[in-house]
């Protein structure tokens, strides 16, 4: 039995030799005999072996084996100095890398302390660091062999540990080894093998490309068996479509597409969405669906059949939202609209009175309105000081104006050479009650008289309320051709000013008509009423803007935890969802739509952006530039002038008299020059 001396003494004649180690086999063959002794001989024997099997590649296998053993051992101690040293045989022969990185993986699945784990662990990185393909080749023999706890362990190890590895140590050859490895794995996986997977090769360099993208979406286009039927009353067929999808989802971009996703969930998911069961207890599988097909339809490019997969969808809307959508969807027509507006302004009619009523200062204006309608209707602008008092006394610029007032010989009163014709000599106007009757008075007054000229003005301007039009071509080719003279009449000036050719009113107006004629015809016969839907629109958004301005009032200043209350939680999701209604229905109203609108979805958390300087941000196309500065001192905001140089001077002397001597401040003179069916395990836990 070798003694702790003698391993000493063995150690000491290999060191002396230097170079010439491999002449003492017989003190080496000592050190591996080692491996059967006590505790401080297994310790020495596993250092000594590491450091000197270089000279001894003839007993490579024996070592090795030697170490392995230690590495079994029943001292927790001597097992972590085997695994400690294991690595160190690879730095001399490379060629027994995948072998040690096998032994290593499988410790994976014996080992209970968590110090050992952490150990082995760090072993493999530092075998990867040596040798990159050589390491995956011994994790993925055990991945694919049939011990589930090494398979698990070593799944778990790449998608931790490889991402923390250095840039260099993924050569291009290893990485195409390791994805095509990853695809074998990927031919027989669990639900949680799957997303590990696919998390390992997401931290691949080459997969960050747009091709490396797409490739990673063809996998997971593979997985989920997209040209096998859909069972939706199998919960394993939802939950393994679900999670396919949520792996895809990140990867879609302008230029990788969710086409065949999002085709197959309108194909195939949505005709049987009523049967759908939920692959998890408190999961609600239709609600999860539509999020996803809601994130995915960003970037699914140009899809076929597409009024026939978005009344499929509008279908399974109905069906999750059951009476309450079909109580919105039968409120379609105008009265539906005008009682809808009601209901918008009885919601803040009550608190504008009271506002109104409490103020002690108010401003008043009105005029006609500018929305179209049947009937003629007024606008009252009012505008409050909640805050301020009334004074005493007039203001300054009423005192003024009541001090100019004077009166002409007939008793009319006269500002600046103007009568003011309904100016009362008894009215107090200094009294702010008084200014009220008399605004009042007026607005109740005006367009009474059949003599006022403003109203056959308001009356021509009833032509442009499309619900008064002809339904025939015959009667709209003339209508409104009078009304368009007389207004064209009456704004003159106006339309002069603004560079307006009044000859060309006519003929504009008659394009106008044919224009809005053929819209409505082509709606009638897609029993789509645009117009009217334009209007709709209109009065929802009105709604809609309201809805926003009372959520951000509601939120304002609250920020933390108190966000995060159930009630707050309900506020921010239905502001992010009146926003993005506000954003579509902006979008339908460009003439063309324009569909590129940009919608957030209200189940995703915001995403901060980092805050950038001035000087960092630069947009794409810019030029760099270098600011221009001037010095304190320049007069006029002028340039510095440069510093004294010192120019050439001409050389003196008998050669070079013709050539003259310069003198400060001379100039130079001269011409100026110019410049120029697989799919997840089956069995048990899998599926």
């Amino acid at each position: 039995m070798v003694t702790v001396e003698q391993l000493y003494k063995d150690f000491g004649v290999l060191a002396d030799a230097k170079d010439k180690a491999g002449e003492h086999e017989a003190e080496f063959l000592n050190i591996l005999s080692a491996v059967k002794g006590g505790s401080g001989e297994k310790r020495l024997a596993s250092q000594f072996i590491t450091r000197f099997l270089k000279h001894f590649p003839n007993l490579a296998h024996q070592a090795i084996n030697a170490l392995f053993d230690l590495c079994e051992d029943d001292d927790v101690m001597i097992r972590k100095q085997a695994i400690k040293d294991l690595p160190s045989l690879c730095k001399t022969t490379p060629e027994h890398v995948a072998k040690i990185a096998e032994a290593l993986t499988q410790l994976l699945s014996q080992c209970d302390d968590a110090g050992e784990i952490s150990l082995v662990q760090s072993s493999l990185v530092n075998l990867m660091a040596t040798s990159p393909k050589g390491t995956l080749q011994g994790l993925f023999t055990q991945i694919m062999g049939e011990d589930d706890q090494a398979r698990e362990r070593a799944i778990k190890f790449l998608e931790t540990k490889v991402k923390t590895l250095p840039e260099d140590t993924n050569e291009k050859d290893v990485e195409e080894y390791f994805v095509t490895q990853c695809k074998k794995v990927l031919q027989d996986v669990t639900k949680d093998e799957f997303i590990s997977i696919m998390n390992i090769l997401k931290q691949q360099k080459s997969m960050s490309t747009v091709q490396g993208r797409q490739q990673l979406v063809d996998i997971v286009t593979e997985q989920a068996e997209l040209d096998q039927s859909f069972e939706a009353d199998d919960p394993d067929c939802v939950d393994k479509l679900m999670h396919c999808a949520k792996q895809a989802l990140p990867l879609f971009s302008k230029n990788v597409h969710s086409k065949a996703f999002v085709g197959y969930i309108c194909d195939n998911v949505l005709p049987a969405f009523s049967k759908l069961v939920s692959p998890e207890e408190g999961v609600d599988a239709q609600l999860e669906m539509l999020k996803l097909l809601g994130e995915m339809s960003e970037f699914c490019g140009d899809l076929d059949k597409l009024e026939e997969r978005i009344n499929s969808l509008y279908s399974c809307l109905i069906i999750k939202n059951g009476s309450e959508l079909k109580r919105l969807l039968s409120y379609i027509n105008d009265k539906a609209c005008a009682r809808f507006a009601t209901h918008i302004s009885g919601n803040i009619r009550d608190e504008i009175k009271e506002k109104i009523r409490n103020a002690d200062v108010i401003s008043v204006m009105f005029d006609g309105a500018t929305d179209c309608a049947v009937s003629e209707v007024e606008i009252v602008y009012c505008r409050i000081c909640e805050d301020g008092e009334l004074g005493q006394q007039p203001g300054e610029q009423l005192q003024a104006f009541m001090d100019s007032l004077t009166t002409d010989a007939n008793g009319n009163c006269v500002f600046k050479n103007t009568v003011l014709t309904h100016y009362n000599a008894n009215a107090d106007y200094c009294e702010l009650r008084a200014i009220t009757e008399l605004v009042a008075e007026r607005i109740n007054g005006r367009l009474e008289s059949n003599t006022d000229p403003v109203k056959p003005i308001l009356q021509a301007c009833r032509i442009f309320d499309i619900n008064d039009w002809p339904h025939d071509r015959v009667s709209l080719a003339p209508y409104g051709n009078t009304e368009i003279r007389q207004l064209s009449d009456h704004f003159s000036d106006v339309l002069h000013d603004m560079g307006c050719d009044r000859n060309q009113l006519q003929t504009e107006w008659t394009d106008v008509k044919g224009h809005f004629k053929n819209q409505m015809n082509g709606n009638q016969n897609q029993n789509i009423p645009k117009v009217n839907s334009l209007f709709r629109l209109q009065y929802f958004a009105r709604g809609v803007q309201v809805y926003i301005k009372q959520l951000r009032q509601a939120l304002q200043g609250k920020t933390g935890e108190a966000l995060k209350s159930e009630e707050n939680k309900i506020k921010v999701a239905a502001l992010r969802i009146t926003s993005n209604i506000n954003t579509l229905i902006k979008d339908l109203f460009h003439s063309p739509p324009a569909y590129k609108a940009i919608v957030t979805v209200s189940w995703k958390p915001l995403v901060q952006k980092k805050p950038q300087t001035q000087e960092t941000v630069q947009t794409a196309g810019q030029k760099r530039y270098t600011p221009i500065t001037y010095d304190s001192e320049g007069a006029g905001g002028k340039k510095a002038n440069r510093e004294t140089r010192t120019l050439y001077a001409p050389p003196s002397g008998k050669y070079s008299e013709k050539a003259g001597q310069f003198r400060e401040g001379q100039g130079r003179g001269g011409f100026r020059g110019r410049g120029g069916r697989r799919g997840f395990r089956g069995g048990g836990r899998r599926y």
